[in-house]
């Protein structure tokens, strides 16, 4: 509890002595890639997502900042999901998943020399998202994959089946989760998410800043990929989004 104590103590004092570097306000746009943790764990979501954001100082030593985002994903899943509502045969998830929204976030920023800072942020986001899914094929009949098909063969060279037997049409709705409202009654359902954020900024000058970064966006609901498997996923298990992300920002 000590050693707590102390570290504590040593953030609190480097984020003070930083007062004068970190007064700012600030501009800026971020890109970079995400990965959705969910049912598809065997190739998760690997796609990109881009935005801008607005820093504000408040109280001296934070920083509130606002971000408006957007992204997009496709993937497949190696576990065969029973889709009883779409198709009778067992189907081997293929997702396209588009996404956006907006985060208010509290930041921390730490000074470790002139050039380079490092900021902790935590907030709240409101992150909506469409789920399309790949079940039938150009003739209008579902995909009926032999699972004996995939024995002995290596994760890409299944991936790789996959992506010659689907095509990209997307034709039919994913399952949603009940959202706190929805943008449209068909889709895009919106949910609360929690936010945790590690930045390392350096100073290019005194006006430019980039910066490099990593979050993770925390959400109450197992259906942010689409999918959720009932054979194997007995329990509730909520979907995290995570990204990596390149951010240049400039002062005014």
């Amino acid at each position: 509890m000590k050693h707590r104590f102390t570290i504590a103590a040593l953030i609190c004092s480097l984020a003070l002595s930083s007062q004068a570097q970190t007064k700012s306000n600030e501009i800026g746009i971020s890109f970079g890639n995400s990965l959705l943790i969910g049912e598809l764990h065997e190739r998760p979501f690997q796609g990109f997502n881009a935005g801008v954001f607005i820093s504000n100082s408040i109280f001296e030593i934070l920083q509130l900042e606002t971000e408006i985002y957007f992204g997009k994903h496709q993937a497949f899943g190696l576990t065969p999901s029973y889709l009883s509502t779409l198709t009778e045969n067992y189907w081997y998830p293929a997702v396209l998943s588009e996404f956006g929204g907006l985060n208010l976030k509290i930041g921390l920023p730490i000074k470790l020399n002139d050039k380079l800072e490092i900021q902790v942020l935590a907030g709240l986001g409101a992150h909506s998202y469409s789920n399309s899914l790949n079940v039938y094929d150009s003739n209008g009949k579902p995909y009926n994959v032999d699972q004996s098909t995939f024995q002995n063969l290596t994760t890409q060279e299944q991936l790789n089946l996959l992506d010659n037997m689907y095509d990209d049409s997307f034709e039919s709705n994913a399952i949603k989760d009940k959202p706190l409202f929805a943008i449209s009654s068909d889709n895009w359902p919106v949910i609360l998410t929690g936010i945790i954020e590690v930045k390392l900024g350096f100073h290019l000058n005194e006006k430019w800043k980039l910066a490099v970064g990593s979050k993770a966006q925390f959400t109450n609901t197992d259906y942010l990929d689409g999918i959720r498997n009932f054979d194997l996923d007995q329990q509730t298990i909520a979907d995290i989004l995570l990204s990596n992300q390149l951010h240049l920002s400039r002062k005014f």
